[in-house]
């Protein structure tokens, strides 16, 4: 059943974001009792610390956190589609640094994949309270959470939101560009997540996109909790 899921996840990754690993590359599927964290499954790869680029991928599934039961397979598949994504990210020779390749567009490219809307409004709720959790200094104080250090719930809905905003600001004000287009630049050149939005959307830079985020992004991220509870 398992190896159902990563099929599909692969098949879902490649037709949505265009990425693969070239040449073909094997990845170990273990089954494993560690109770990480309460972490389901998660992909494990090893990183050139001078040119970025990963090698020997292993997913892991945490046995004591997998009970079977058939209540948990839309689980099962949405956490393994969000580690594929982060697996085919990896082996397709993407950078994987840091400095290249952002810690919140690895998270938001997968969360985005699997749709993070019904964990980026509970964690607004949480964070603002239910009365104000669409408000613009919530959302704003989430969105903030990307240049934090911290890997909690909250930072994965703020990577969501930056990342799918960041999918809409490719397209838009004369660009012609899409996640997709910088991810398979990204593939294509090992360069990074700046070098690939200026390569795809006419020469805007990570740094304008950040300041839109800061701006337009807030009443476009309104717009998808909108669009999501109504």
């Amino acid at each position: 059943q398992v190896r159902s899921f990563l099929e599909g996840a692969e098949e879902m990754v490649f037709a949505t974001y265009g990425i693969g690993p070239v040449p073909v590359r094997d990845m170990e599927l273990q089954f494993i009792g560690k109770d990480k964290g309460n972490s389901l499954a998660w992909v494990v790869s090893y990183v050139d610390a001078t040119t970025g680029i990963a090698q020997a991928w292993e997913l892991a599934y945490d046995t004591m956190d997998y009970s079977g039961d058939a209540s948990q397979e839309t689980s099962v598949g949405l956490t393994t589609l969000h580690e594929m994504t982060h697996a085919m990210m990896s082996a397709s020779g993407i950078n994987w640094k840091d400095s290249h390749n952002p810690k919140w567009f690895k998270e938001g490219t997968a969360e985005y994949m699997t749709g993070g809307m019904d964990r980026l409004i509970i964690d607004l709720k949480i964070q603002g309270g239910a009365a104000n959790f669409d408000s613009d200094s919530n959302i704003e104080k989430m969105l903030n959470r990307i240049d934090g250090a911290a890997s909690d719930s909250a930072f994965y809905s703020a990577s969501y939101a930056t990342t799918r905003y960041l999918d809409e600001w490719l397209g838009k004000d004369g660009r012609s560009s899409s996640l997709s287009l910088v991810l398979q630049n990204m593939q294509a050149t090992q360069g990074s997540l700046d070098d690939a939005i200026q390569a795809t959307a006419g020469g805007a830079t990570l740094a304008q996109f950040k300041t839109s985020l800061k701006s337009d992004g807030l009443n476009a991220i309104k717009g998808y909790i909108t669009t999501s509870v109504s």
